[in-house]
């Protein structure tokens, strides 16, 4: 997220894409997700709590990966400067790359479940 955040800054994004915005908010979705499950690691008494948590998150990211794609075909059809292209290109890569992280921080805590079950 930092990533993207800083691409926003270093590329001077005056206007914020709907896709952009929606995979941004993917991104706090997933985050929110992991916030409220992380505690529960500690004791493991709620697995199935955790359990939904990271469904939700896998589901979260499966639906970035989605709209990653028709975001990238819709901006090679619609965008003509090639300057601005690549810029919103980037963005969208840097968000779609933070959905991935936390899928991967999902993937972790549902091993520490099946290790410690």
């Amino acid at each position: 997220m930092q990533g993207a955040a800083t691409r926003i800054n270093l590329y001077r994004v005056d206007k914020i894409s709907p896709e952009q915005e929606k995979l941004a908010n993917f991104v706090y979705e997933a985050v929110a997700q992991l916030h409220r499950v992380l505690p529960g690691l500690s004791d493991l008494k709620n697995a199935s709590s955790i359990r939904e948590g990271l469904v939700r998150i896998h589901t979260i990211e499966n639906e970035s990966d989605d709209l990653f794609e028709r975001a990238i075909a819709s901006l090679f059809d619609t965008c003509k400067d090639p300057i601005l292209l690549i810029k919103s290109k980037e963005l969208l890569v840097g968000l779609e790359g933070a959905t991935d992280r936390c899928e991967d921080a999902a993937n972790v805590i549902d091993g520490i479940i099946v290790k410690n079950a």
